[in-house]
């Protein structure tokens, strides 16, 4: 569940057609649960638009029982999922930084993740003084992350410190942060 998603949130309901389902579902620190009732119909019901703002980033715990027309009530049916609504953060840095970029050499940017998130993928585009470097894209599973840029005869002429950059980067929940430097 991410920032995206966190207001339709959807729960897959199987059992006996006709019977009341009761959910629950719940953070870490229980007491403000997020809850819904109504009727099974036909053996599977998918409920959606479940709003879990309310809750806690981590994990949620999500609790369904049944209880039929005689009464009877089911066992609980539980499962969890993961809330991260936090977009990472992350920093740019361009090497070499002085001097002017010359033909023929190659410029690497490395992107710092912030708290040393070492997760993130690259989730769209990743250009360089106006070319796509998504190609060069490197996890370095330390919370740095780097891009390469050859430079070509009749590029853009840039300072090397100066070279425009932008990323976007996303983390396993899906959450996302574009990191730009120097457009």
């Amino acid at each position: 569940i991410n920032n995206t998603n966190k207001t339709t949130v959807t729960l897959n309901i199987v059992g006996e057609s006709g019977a009341t389902y009761n959910y629950s579902i719940e953070d870490a620190t229980p007491g403000s649960p997020v809850t819904g009732t109504g009727t099974l119909t036909g053996g599977d019901l998918t409920v959606s638009s479940i709003n879990v703002t309310s809750l806690d980033d981590g994990t949620l715990t999500a609790t369904v029982t049944l209880t039929d027309a005689a009464g009877n009530t089911s066992a609980a049916g539980i499962d969890t999922a993961t809330k991260d609504t936090v977009a990472p953060t992350a920093t740019a840095a361009v090497v070499p930084s002085t001097g002017t970029a010359i033909v023929d050499e190659t410029i690497t940017v490395t992107f710092t993740a912030g708290g040393a998130q070492n997760d993130l993928a690259l989730g769209g585009t990743c250009v360089a003084n106006d070319f796509d470097v998504s190609g060069s894209f490197t996890n370095n599973s330390d919370g740095t992350y780097t891009v390469t840029y050859l430079v070509k005869e009749g590029d853009d002429d840039q300072t090397a410190g100066n070279v425009p950059v932008s990323c976007t980067l996303s983390e396993p929940a899906g959450n996302t942060v574009t990191v730009s430097s120097f457009d």
